[in-house]
Protein backbone atom coordinates (compact mmCIF):
# COMPACT_ATOMS: atom_id res chain seq x y z
CA UNK A 1 0.00 0.00 0.00
CA UNK A 2 2.65 2.26 0.74
CA UNK A 3 4.42 1.69 -2.63
CA UNK A 4 1.11 2.86 -4.19
CA UNK A 5 0.69 5.75 -2.10
CA UNK A 6 4.75 6.58 -2.58
CA UNK A 7 3.72 7.36 -6.34
CA UNK A 8 0.96 9.77 -6.07
CA UNK A 9 1.73 13.85 -5.84
CA UNK A 10 -0.34 15.22 -2.35
CA UNK A 11 -1.32 18.53 -2.37
CA UNK A 12 0.42 19.61 0.73
CA UNK A 13 4.02 17.11 0.75
CA UNK A 14 3.97 16.70 3.88
CA UNK A 15 0.64 14.90 4.45
CA UNK A 16 1.87 11.47 3.38
CA UNK A 17 2.05 9.74 7.13
CA UNK A 18 -2.00 11.60 8.16
CA UNK A 19 -2.37 9.98 4.67
CA UNK A 20 -1.64 6.18 5.77
CA UNK A 21 -2.55 6.85 9.35
CA UNK A 22 -6.18 5.29 8.53
CA UNK A 23 -5.03 2.25 6.91
CA UNK A 24 -2.49 1.97 9.73
CA UNK A 25 -5.57 2.23 12.30
CA UNK A 26 -7.43 -0.35 10.47
CA UNK A 27 -4.69 -2.81 10.19
CA UNK A 28 -3.62 -2.14 13.87
CA UNK A 29 -3.45 -5.68 16.09
CA UNK A 30 -1.86 -5.49 19.55
CA UNK A 31 0.95 -8.03 18.42
CA UNK A 32 2.33 -5.09 16.00
CA UNK A 33 2.78 -2.55 19.23
CA UNK A 34 3.14 1.10 18.55
CA UNK A 35 3.23 2.63 15.38
CA UNK A 36 5.21 5.64 14.80
CA UNK A 37 6.22 7.62 11.86
CA UNK A 38 5.49 4.89 9.50
CA UNK A 39 7.02 1.65 11.04
CA UNK A 40 5.38 -0.90 13.70
CA UNK A 41 7.08 -1.05 17.14
CA UNK A 42 7.09 -5.22 16.73
CA UNK A 43 9.90 -5.02 13.87
CA UNK A 44 10.57 -1.21 12.77
CA UNK A 45 13.62 -2.19 10.46
CA UNK A 46 11.93 -4.51 8.56
CA UNK A 47 9.81 -1.15 7.55
CA UNK A 48 12.89 0.26 6.44
CA UNK A 49 14.35 -2.14 4.18
CA UNK A 50 13.94 0.31 1.06
CA UNK A 51 15.16 2.07 -1.69
CA UNK A 52 13.87 4.97 -3.60
CA UNK A 53 14.00 3.88 -7.71
CA UNK A 54 15.41 7.16 -8.65
CA UNK A 55 17.66 9.10 -6.15
CA UNK A 56 16.09 12.41 -5.13
CA UNK A 57 17.38 15.97 -4.86
CA UNK A 58 16.88 16.83 -0.86
CA UNK A 59 13.27 17.99 0.15
CA UNK A 60 13.43 21.69 1.59
CA UNK A 61 11.08 21.22 3.91
CA UNK A 62 11.03 18.25 7.43
CA UNK A 63 8.70 15.78 6.13
CA UNK A 64 9.66 12.66 8.59
CA UNK A 65 12.60 11.01 10.15
CA UNK A 66 15.30 9.95 7.61
CA UNK A 67 14.56 5.87 8.51
CA UNK A 68 10.99 6.70 7.56
CA UNK A 69 9.39 5.85 3.68
CA UNK A 70 7.29 9.34 4.23
CA UNK A 71 9.67 11.89 3.70
CA UNK A 72 10.41 10.69 -0.09
CA UNK A 73 8.95 12.06 -3.42
CA UNK A 74 9.10 8.89 -5.58
CA UNK A 75 8.57 5.53 -6.22
CA UNK A 76 9.73 3.12 -3.55
CA UNK A 77 10.93 -0.67 -3.70
CA UNK A 78 11.48 -2.57 -0.89
CA UNK A 79 13.77 -5.56 -0.62
CA UNK A 80 12.20 -8.91 -1.38
CA UNK A 81 11.59 -11.57 0.60
CA UNK A 82 12.40 -9.03 3.90
CA UNK A 83 8.01 -9.85 4.64
CA UNK A 84 6.75 -13.25 5.63
CA UNK A 85 4.61 -14.12 2.18
CA UNK A 86 4.69 -16.76 0.76
CA UNK A 87 7.86 -18.03 2.31
CA UNK A 88 9.74 -20.98 0.43
CA UNK A 89 9.48 -24.25 3.36
CA UNK A 90 12.29 -23.70 6.06
CA UNK A 91 13.23 -20.18 5.13
CA UNK A 92 11.33 -18.84 8.28
CA UNK A 93 13.45 -20.79 10.48
CA UNK A 94 16.74 -19.82 8.98
CA UNK A 95 15.78 -16.54 9.27
CA UNK A 96 15.02 -16.71 12.89
CA UNK A 97 18.49 -18.41 13.60
CA UNK A 98 20.26 -15.29 11.48
CA UNK A 99 17.97 -12.60 13.76
CA UNK A 100 19.21 -14.36 16.95
CA UNK A 101 22.77 -13.56 15.84
CA UNK A 102 22.80 -10.67 13.64
CA UNK A 103 19.07 -9.12 14.02
CA UNK A 104 19.10 -5.62 15.38
CA UNK A 105 16.95 -4.92 18.27
CA UNK A 106 14.83 -1.63 19.23
CA UNK A 107 15.64 0.25 22.28
CA UNK A 108 12.81 2.08 24.59
CA UNK A 109 14.77 5.23 24.56
CA UNK A 110 12.54 7.14 21.69
CA UNK A 111 10.55 10.14 20.86
CA UNK A 112 7.93 10.98 18.80
CA UNK A 113 7.29 14.31 18.57
CA UNK A 114 3.64 14.62 16.84
CA UNK A 115 2.26 17.33 15.03
CA UNK A 116 -0.99 16.92 16.52
CA UNK A 117 -3.42 14.74 18.02
CA UNK A 118 -3.09 12.10 15.67
CA UNK A 119 -0.77 9.16 17.10
CA UNK A 120 -0.93 7.92 12.98
CA UNK A 121 -0.31 11.22 11.87
CA UNK A 122 2.63 13.37 11.24
CA UNK A 123 5.83 14.24 13.47
CA UNK A 124 7.72 16.94 14.03
CA UNK A 125 11.56 17.47 13.18
CA UNK A 126 13.52 15.71 16.24
CA UNK A 127 11.70 12.42 16.23
CA UNK A 128 14.07 10.01 16.91
CA UNK A 129 14.37 6.21 17.95
CA UNK A 130 17.16 4.11 19.33
CA UNK A 131 18.71 1.00 18.47
CA UNK A 132 21.31 -1.54 18.88
CA UNK A 133 22.95 -3.53 15.90
CA UNK A 134 25.94 -4.61 14.32
CA UNK A 135 27.62 -1.69 12.29
CA UNK A 136 30.83 -1.27 10.53
CA UNK A 137 32.30 1.27 8.08
CA UNK A 138 31.58 1.03 3.96
CA UNK A 139 32.93 2.93 1.23
CA UNK A 140 30.40 3.93 -1.49
CA UNK A 141 31.55 5.26 -4.58
CA UNK A 142 30.29 6.68 -8.10
CA UNK A 143 30.99 4.33 -11.09
CA UNK A 144 30.30 6.80 -13.79
CA UNK A 145 30.70 4.27 -16.72
CA UNK A 146 28.20 2.08 -15.51
CA UNK A 147 24.35 3.14 -14.74
CA UNK A 148 22.13 3.20 -11.98
CA UNK A 149 20.81 -0.09 -10.37
CA UNK A 150 17.17 1.24 -9.81
CA UNK A 151 15.95 -2.42 -8.80
CA UNK A 152 18.87 -3.80 -7.15
CA UNK A 153 18.72 -7.42 -5.63
CA UNK A 154 15.25 -7.50 -6.06
CA UNK A 155 14.73 -11.66 -7.17
CA UNK A 156 12.06 -14.05 -6.57
CA UNK A 157 12.06 -16.34 -3.60
CA UNK A 158 12.89 -19.38 -5.80
CA UNK A 159 16.36 -17.39 -7.33
CA UNK A 160 19.57 -18.21 -6.26
CA UNK A 161 21.43 -14.87 -6.24
CA UNK A 162 24.79 -13.73 -7.19
CA UNK A 163 28.00 -12.41 -5.02
CA UNK A 164 28.04 -9.26 -4.36
CA UNK A 165 26.52 -5.90 -3.12
CA UNK A 166 24.67 -3.03 -4.42
CA UNK A 167 24.10 0.41 -3.21
CA UNK A 168 21.39 2.70 -3.29
CA UNK A 169 21.70 6.45 -2.32
CA UNK A 170 18.85 8.66 -1.20
CA UNK A 171 20.17 11.76 -2.34
CA UNK A 172 22.18 11.81 -5.38
CA UNK A 173 22.70 11.27 -9.14
CA UNK A 174 20.45 9.54 -11.30
CA UNK A 175 21.78 7.13 -13.66
CA UNK A 176 25.05 6.43 -12.01
CA UNK A 177 26.43 3.13 -10.86
CA UNK A 178 27.45 2.77 -7.52
CA UNK A 179 31.01 0.46 -5.71
CA UNK A 180 30.24 -0.53 -2.52
CA UNK A 181 33.61 -1.29 -0.74
CA UNK A 182 33.34 -2.86 3.23
CA UNK A 183 36.35 -0.82 5.29
CA UNK A 184 39.07 -2.20 7.68
CA UNK A 185 39.59 0.58 10.32
CA UNK A 186 43.13 0.81 9.14
CA UNK A 187 41.95 1.46 5.94
CA UNK A 188 38.98 3.70 7.32
CA UNK A 189 42.34 6.23 8.48
CA UNK A 190 43.98 6.37 4.98
CA UNK A 191 40.88 7.03 3.05
CA UNK A 192 39.57 10.07 2.46
CA UNK A 193 36.07 11.07 4.35
CA UNK A 194 33.91 11.53 1.57
CA UNK A 195 31.87 8.30 0.43
CA UNK A 196 32.88 6.40 3.80
CA UNK A 197 29.67 5.64 6.01
CA UNK A 198 28.79 3.58 8.61
CA UNK A 199 26.21 0.99 8.35
CA UNK A 200 23.69 -1.20 10.07
CA UNK A 201 23.13 -4.31 10.12
CA UNK A 202 18.68 -4.54 9.97
CA UNK A 203 17.37 -7.20 7.94
CA UNK A 204 17.82 -10.02 6.03
CA UNK A 205 15.90 -12.10 3.15
CA UNK A 206 13.76 -14.54 4.57
CA UNK A 207 15.10 -16.69 1.65
CA UNK A 208 17.02 -20.55 2.10
CA UNK A 209 20.32 -20.49 2.16
CA UNK A 210 21.26 -22.26 -1.03
CA UNK A 211 19.91 -19.01 -2.81
CA UNK A 212 22.53 -16.66 -1.39
CA UNK A 213 19.98 -14.46 0.48
CA UNK A 214 20.77 -10.64 0.89
CA UNK A 215 21.73 -8.55 4.33
CA UNK A 216 20.59 -5.50 4.08
CA UNK A 217 22.40 -2.25 6.33
CA UNK A 218 21.35 1.80 6.41
CA UNK A 219 24.18 3.95 5.17
CA UNK A 220 24.60 6.59 7.85
CA UNK A 221 25.99 10.32 8.44
CA UNK A 222 26.30 11.55 11.69
CA UNK A 223 23.61 14.21 12.62
CA UNK A 224 25.27 16.49 14.90
CA UNK A 225 22.67 18.52 15.90
CA UNK A 226 20.72 15.82 17.79
CA UNK A 227 24.11 14.15 18.47
CA UNK A 228 22.61 10.71 16.15
CA UNK A 229 22.83 9.52 12.73
CA UNK A 230 21.00 10.31 9.74
CA UNK A 231 20.10 7.44 7.24
CA UNK A 232 21.50 8.43 3.21
CA UNK A 233 20.79 4.97 1.88
CA UNK A 234 20.85 1.45 1.76
CA UNK A 235 23.00 -1.35 0.73
CA UNK A 236 22.10 -5.14 0.62
CA UNK A 237 25.18 -8.11 0.21
CA UNK A 238 26.38 -10.97 1.36
CA UNK A 239 26.97 -11.67 5.08
CA UNK A 240 29.79 -14.29 5.89
CA UNK A 241 30.25 -15.68 9.30
CA UNK A 242 33.91 -15.12 8.90
CA UNK A 243 33.55 -12.09 9.00
CA UNK A 244 31.75 -11.83 12.62
CA UNK A 245 34.92 -10.48 13.81
CA UNK A 246 35.01 -7.43 11.70
CA UNK A 247 31.38 -6.16 12.64
CA UNK A 248 30.79 -3.85 15.54
CA UNK A 249 27.65 -3.98 17.93
CA UNK A 250 26.48 -0.32 19.02
CA UNK A 251 23.71 1.69 20.24
CA UNK A 252 23.17 4.37 17.80
CA UNK A 253 19.98 7.18 17.74
CA UNK A 254 18.46 7.69 14.28
CA UNK A 255 16.57 10.71 13.17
Amino acid sequence: MIQEQAVRVYTIPIDRLAGASGIASAISIPELGRYFAGVWEFNPFQSMAWHLRWPQKPVASYRGPSWSWSRSKGQIIWQHEVGTVELLPGAWDEWKVWDAQWGPRLLPDRSILLQGSNSMGNVLEGTYITMRGYTRYVSVKEKPNEPYDDWGHNWGPDKVQQMGAKAHLDWGACNVGLDVKFCTDEERKQTETKGMYLCVLITMEKKPKHTNPKAAALLLEEEKKYEAYRRIGIISFDLRDEDAEKWEKQTLKLV
